[in-house]
């Protein structure tokens, strides 16, 4: 009798035993996967940060030919401008000269 009390308290604790086992064995198969996935998102977050470098110089370069471009409109635009006025005086002047020579000949006339 106190033989079959040991023999079933030992199936018991032999029983737990084989569930702790396979608890841990399911701990250990769950922090494998974990970690798999925390360096398969290490790697994600690292191409990330690269294509987000990327974009910011490319962004900066962007930024600086697009202060180049607007220097050059402002200079075209003040050089249309400067043009502008020099075409305006000379036909000012050729006015003026024709309207001097219609004069002249209307004095002679």
């Amino acid at each position: 009798m106190l033989k079959e009390v040991h023999q079933d308290e030992l199936g018991r604790m032999s029983e737990d035993l084989e569930d702790e086992l396979g608890a841990r064995t399911s701990m250990d198969k769950k922090l494998a996967e974990l970690r798999a996935e925390m360096e398969r998102l290490q790697v994600e977050n690292a191409a990330e940060w690269g294509r987000r470098e990327c974009l910011e110089t490319e962004k900066l370069a962007l930024e600086r030919d697009n202060k180049k471009l607007r220097a050059q409109t402002e200079d075209l635009e003040e050089q249309l401008a400067r043009k502008r006025r020099q075409a305006a005086s000379a036909l000012d002047t050729d006015l003026k000269t024709i309207q001097t020579e219609l004069f002249e000949r209307n004095k002679v006339r």
